[in-house]
C-alpha cells in the first residue's frame, strides 16, 4: 500500500515449435504484461497469428451476432456456468444450431415488423378515402369530368355555383377531412383557380382499384395475423434467450480468450526458428513463472531476467522503459482504484494515491451529507448494490463508495451534527411554535445529545466554514509531504523539485495560521478560531505567519523561481474546501424547509396526513439524490484538483496481464 508492486522485466526465448505451448502456459499464469517489440530487429520480425485465429475470430463474430440479435449482454450472468472441456466438444455444433434457430427467427421477426410498418402506412393512406366511401375506380378515367381531392382552409360557400351549377361534392364524416369535387372539364381551370384562393391542399389518390373500405379491412385483418405471428416469434425468441443465455456468454468468453492467445504472436518477434517474448511481471511472481514455464514447456525455452524496478526505483536513463503500474492495495482500498484511474494512472515509482482518496473522499462525502438517517440509507443501498453479483463490477464498486461514504455521513450526523432527517436530537434554540423543532420535542423526552454544530445556526455555520478550510489546509499539507517524498526519491535529480514542495508546504502552513489569526484577532468570525488561539496563543500572531511564509518563499525561489507565480495558489485551494461546509449547510436548510412543508399538514389530521407523508417522502428522496450527486462530485473535485495536483504526476501505464480470469467458463472437464 502507498507504493505499486516492484516489477521485473524479462525475456522468454525459445524455439518456434514451442510457441503454442509457451503461450498457453504464460496465459494460464495471468501475470505477464506484454511489451510489443519493434517491427524489425535484424532477422526477427513480428510473429504471425496461430493457424486457428481465423476460425476462432469467425466463431466469435457469429456468437456476438447472436447475442446482439437477442439483445443480450455478458454482464449480469452468474460465473463459471460451463466447464471448458465440455464446452469445446459441442461449441461449433451448438453455434450452428442457435444461429439457424435464433437468427432465422430474428430475420423473420424483422421482416414481420417491416411488413407491419408498411401496412400501417398503407392504412394511413387509405383511411381518408375510406371515409369518403368512393371506389378508387371512380376518381379516374373521365373525359368530360375533372376531379379535385383535398382540403381547404376556408369554406367554399356558394362560390362554385357562380362558376358552374353542374358539380358534385362528396364529404366524409371527419370535420376537417378530405373531400372530392367533380366538375365539368370545361370549368376545371376556373375551379382550380378558386380552390387555390381558399388554400387548397390536394391529396394524392393512391394507385389502387376497388373499395377503400374493403382494402382497409383487408389490411387490418393482415395486421392482426401478423401481430399474432410476431408475438409468437417474440415468445420463441425469449424462450431461446433463457435457454441459451449461459451458453452464449460462456462461448463468447471462451472464444475471446482463445483469440487473444492465437493473436498473441503479433506482439512477439520471431525468426524462422525462434521467438522472443518481452514482458513485465510483478517481481514476486518471476520465480514461480520461470518454474511453471520450465515445467510446462521443457527444454528449448529460456527465461531471462532483464531488470527489476521497485516502487522506490527511479530510472535515470532518459529513454528508459517504464514498467506498468500494478497497484498493491488491500481489499478494502482496492475498490477506490477506479476513482484513481478516472483521474490518471500513477507511474510505477510514484506514491499510490488510492489510500489517500480512500481516507479523504468518504470523510468529505460524509461531512457534506452529515445526517444519521441519510448515512444509514446510503449504507443500506450500498450494501444491496455491492452484494448483487449479477451487476456490472463498476456498479458494484459504486455500492462500496456508498457504504463508506454513508458510514461517515452517519458518524458525522450522529456525533458532530446530532441530526436525523434534518431534525436535531436536541435544539439549542427551541421554537415554541414548532412541536417538531427537535427529536426531544417529537419523542417527548429530554437529555438527548445536542451535537457540536447545527447547520441552521449562524454561529455554528461560521465555525464550520473555518473548520473545513483548516481541514483542507491539513489535507493538502499531507499531499505536499507525499509530493516531497516522491521527489526526494529521485536523488540528485529531484532535489530542486523537492525544495519547491518544501516551500509550498511552509507557505500553505503559513496561510493556515493566517486564516486562524485573521479570524480570531481581526474579524472575529468564528468561535472555533478563537478557541484555537486561546489554546495555542502562538497561532494568533502574524510573526508566526511570517516565520513560515518567508522561508517558504526562499525554498520556492531556490527550487524553481518560476513557481513563485503560483504563490497564492495554495491559499485558493485551501479556501476551496469551504464548499464542504457550504454544501452541508445548503442541504440542512433545504431539508429543514421541506420538513416544515411536510410536517405541518400532519398536525391537521384527516386527508392532510396523506399529503404531508407524500411531501416528506418526495422531498427527502429528492434531497437524498441531490445530496449524493453534489457530495460525490465535489468530493472527487477536491481530491482530483486540490489534493492530487500536490503529489501525483501520473501518465503511467496500467498493468494489463496477459491471461484469463474465468467468469463464465470453469477450466477443466467438470468430472
Amino acid at each position: 500500500m502507498f507504493k505499486p508492486k516492484p516489477m521485473t522485466r524479462a525475456l522468454i526465448v525459445g524455439s518456434l515449435d514451442k510457441l503454442e505451448t509457451t503461450i498457453r502456459s504464460l496465459h494460464s499464469l495471468n501475470a505477464a504484461h506484454l511489451i510489443e517489440l519493434p517491427a524489425e530487429q535484424d532477422e526477427f520480425a513480428h510473429g504471425r497469428a496461430l493457424p486457428e485465429a481465423g476460425r476462432t475470430a469467425e466463431l466469435l463474430v457469429r456468437v456476438r451476432s447472436i447475442l446482439s440479435a437477442l439483445n443480450l449482454s455478458t454482464e449480469g450472468m452468474p460465473s463459471e456456468t460451463y466447464h471448458e472441456a465440455d464446452l469445446v466438444g459441442t461449441l461449433e455444433k451448438r453455434i450452428d444450431e442457435l444461429e439457424k434457430l435464433i437468427l432465422d427467427r430474428h430475420e423473420t421477426l424483422n421482416s414481420t415488423e417491416s411488413e407491419l410498418a408498411t401496412l400501417e402506412a398503407r392504412i394511413a393512406e387509405l383511411e381518408p378515402f375510406a371515409d369518403l366511401g368512393i371506389p378508387f375506380d371512380l376518381y379516374h378515367g373521365y373525359k368530360s369530368l375533372a376531379c379535385f381531392v383535398g382540403t381547404t382552409r376556408e369554406n367554399l360557400g356558394d362560390r362554385i355555383d357562380k362558376i358552374t351549377p353542374n358539380y358534385h361534392f362528396v364529404y366524409g364524416t371527419e370535420p376537417k377531412g378530405i373531400y372530392a369535387l367533380f366538375v365539368p372539364a370545361e370549368a376545371a381551370d376556373e375551379i382550380e383557380s378558386l380552390l387555390r384562393d381558399v388554400g387548397y391542399n390536394p391529396e394524392r389518390v393512391p394507385e389502387e382499384t376497388g373499395d377503400p373500405i374493403a382494402l382497409v379491412g383487408e389490411c387490418k385483418e393482415r395486421i392482426s395475423r401478423l401481430k399474432t405471428s410476431r408475438e409468437k416469434l417474440r415468445e420463441e425468441i425469449e424462450k431461446s434467450k433463457d435457454t441459451s443465455r449461459a451458453f452464449l456468454c460462456a462461448a463468447e468468453e471462451y472464444l475471446r480468450v482463445q483469440l487473444e492467445k492465437a493473436e498473441a504472436p503479433l506482439q512477439f518477434t520471431c525468426s524462422d526458428n525462434a521467438f522472443v517474448i518481452d514482458f513485465w511481471i510483478p517481481s514476486e511472481i518471476f520465480d514461480p513463472l520461470s518454474k511453471k514455464l520450465s515445467s510446462d514447456v521443457g527444454e528449448g525455452l529460456h527465461v531471462t531476467k532483464m531488470e527489476s524496478k521497485g516502487a522506490d526505483h527511479h530510472g535515470e536513463e532518459e529513454n528508459a522503459e517504464e514498467p506498468p503500474t500494478a497497484y498493491d492495495n488491500p481489499k478494502g482500498v482496492r475498490g477506490f482504484e477506479t476513482l484513481i484511474n478516472m483521474f490518471t494512472t500513477p507511474k510505477h515509482d510514484e506514491i499510490d494515491p488510492t489510500p489517500v482518496i480512500t481516507f479523504g473522499f468518504p470523510i468529505m462525502f460524509g461531512f457534506m451529507i452529515g445526517d444519521l438517517a441519510y448515512g444509514l440509507i446510503f449504507m443500506i443501498i450500498g450494501l444491496i448494490i455491492a452484494s448483487k453479483k449479477s451487476l456490472d463490477v463498476g456498479i458494484r464498486t459504486m455500492g462500496w463508495y456508498l457504504i463508506t461514504g454513508g458510514f461517515f455521513a452517519a458518524v458525522f450526523g450522529g456525533i458532530m451534527f446530532a441530526d436525523v432527517f434534518g431534525i436535531p436530537f436536541h435544539s439549542a434554540h427551541p421554537d415554541p411554535d414548532k412541536t417538531w423543532n427537535s427529536w426531544e420535542q417529537i419523542l417527548g423526552i429530554t437529555g438527548l445529545w445536542g451535537g457540536y454544530y447545527h447547520k441552521t445556526n449562524g454561529e455554528h455555520i461560521k465555525s464550520m466554514l473555518t473548520l473545513t478550510i483548516l481541514f483542507g489546509c491539513a489535507y493538502m499539507l499531507f499531499g505536499l509531504f507525499l509530493g516531497f517524498l516522491n521527489e526526494i526519491a529521485h536523488g540528485v535529480h529531484g532535489i530542486k523539485h523537492a525544495l519547491v514542495k518544501v516551500g509550498f508546504f511552509l507557505v500553505l502552513f503559513g496561510f493556515g495560521i493566517l486564516v486562524i489569526t485573521f479570524d480570531a484577532k481581526v474579524i472575529k468570525f468564528s468561535d472555533l478560531a478563537k478557541k484555537i488561539v486561546a489554546t495555542l496563543p502562538f497561532l494568533g500572531s502574524m510573526t508566526t505567519v511570517l516565520i513560515f511564509l518567508i522561508p517558504g518563499l526562499i525554498f520556492i525561489l531556490a527550487g524553481n523561481p518560476m513557481e513563485i507565480l503560483e504563490f497564492v495558489g495554495p491559499f485558493a485551494n485551501m479556501v476551496s474546501f469551504a464548499r464542504l461546509a457550504a454544501i452541508g449547510v445548503a442541504k440542512g436548510f433545504l431539508v429543514g424547509a421541506f420538513n416544515d412543508l411536510g410536517i405541518k399538514p400532519l398536525t391537521q389530521g384527516g386527508g392532510w396526513v396523506v399529503m404531508g407523508i407524500f411531501i416528506l417522502v418526495a422531498a427527502h428522496l429528492m434531497v437524498l439524490i441531490l445530496g449524493f450527486l453534489s457530495a460525490f462530485i465535489q468530493g472527487l473535485r477536491l481530491n482530483y484538483y486540490e489534493m492530487f495536483m500536490k503529489f501525483v504526476k501520473g501518465g503511467g501505464t496500467a498493468y494489463a496481464p496477459f491471461g484469463w480470469v474465468p467468469k463464465f467458463v470453469k477450466p477443466g472437464t467438470g468430472k
